[in-house]
């Protein structure tokens, strides 16, 4: 993504400690960047540019008896057990 798409209260997909996330930006950062919520886990964290940011985040389809597709989804670790 590019600085100039990334809007205060939008909510996006972003990689945060190898996962991908959906996050919502509050505020620019007087750092650079901005202040955003992990919206899985709560936690504000810091995200430093829009190349962190994959796009917008869809919103969830509630599907019968299934696990939202766009909460969070992790990808194995390059180098961990695989089998």
């Amino acid at each position: 993504m590019n600085k100039r798409e990334v809007e205060i209260g939008g909510v996006y997909v972003a990689k945060v400690s190898g996962c991908l996330v959906r996050v919502r930006i509050d505020r620019e950062s007087p750092y650079g960047g901005w202040d955003a919520t992990n919206l899985e886990t709560r936690r504000t964290i810091r995200i430093r540019s829009a190349a962190r940011l994959r796009g917008e985040a869809r919103p969830a389809r509630p599907a019968a008896g299934a696990a939202s597709e766009n909460v969070a989804f992790c990808h194995p670790v390059p180098g961990g057990d695989h089998q």
